[in-house]
């Protein structure tokens, strides 16, 4: 059983608690509830579409996020490994129901904060405030270049920039599972244009795929290959900035 010294210091490696120091952080235990709960492999720890009224953090083990379409057609699925959050960025806002299904991918440890303890901690420091606002950012960054991704620049940083939108930075073992055929469709392209593109990633060592879907084996260098693109020369793309540290 982990002591409570041991529970203190996976908590102050959370995103949310970077800096804080271990005699400030026994002080808010005190003042605010921390509901922590132990999942088994297997165990749904949030439903899609559930409202999310509560912020998650994966104290210890590994969580699977998986997002599907309407159809089921399409499915992608990452882990998230603790420490992490899960969905940051659907706690406040007109729409707080969650994408995506999060299950425990081996036993898991979550600490939990509601809604409003998130704000009476958040009002309490500074350092805290500027954490989440640094979390929900570096969700938020992501959307509008990666729509702009999908209708400009080279088919490579296209699936690039869809496979990073969709997936926080500290994600591994990135998986779409989807036909092809769904694929260079959506992208809006050739069968063998999409092909050739998927090899020259793979050739590059950041994906794999087979007949089921794509495999990330590098979603870093996916990142690196979107912040190298030369967008400027592009006249359906010369508002875009990427944001470095949002991807």
């Amino acid at each position: 059983m982990s002591t409570p010294s041991a529970i203190f210091e996976l908590i102050r490696a959370l995103p949310l608690f970077n800096g804080i120091s271990y005699s400030d952080l026994q002080s808010l235990v005190g003042e605010i509830p921390f509901e922590f709960e132990k999942f088994a492999p297997g165990e749904v720890i949030m439903e899609a579409r559930e409202s999310n009224t509560t912020l998650r953090f994966i104290l210890s083990g590994r969580v699977r996020s998986i997002i599907r379409n309407a159809s089921d057609r399409m499915r992608l699925s990452y882990i998230l490994e603790g420490p992490s959050v899960i969905a940051p960025d659907f706690v406040f806002g007109r729409n707080t129901r969650v994408p995506m299904e999060a299950v425990a991918d081996t036993a898991v440890s979550i600490v939990k904060l509601s809604k409003t303890d998130l704000v009476r901690l958040l009002q309490k420091s500074d350092i805290f405030l500027f954490n989440y606002l640094n979390i929900v950012s570096a969700y938020a960054q992501k959307g509008i270049d990666g729509v702009i991704s999908l209708t400009g620049g080279q088919l490579e940083e296209r699936i690039a920039f869809w496979l990073i939108t969709l997936t926080p930075i500290d994600a591994r073992e990135i998986l779409l599972q989807s036909k092809h055929r769904d694929l260079y469709t959506l992208f809006g392209v050739q069968r063998s244009s999409f092909i050739s593109t998927l090899d020259s990633l793979k050739a590059q060592g950041l994906i794999d795929y087979d007949g089921r879907g794509i495999s990330v084996t590098d979603r870093k260098g996916l990142r690196d290959l979107l912040l190298t693109a030369d967008w400027s020369t592009r006249e359906e793309d010369s508002l875009s900035v990427i944001p470095t540290d949002a991807i």
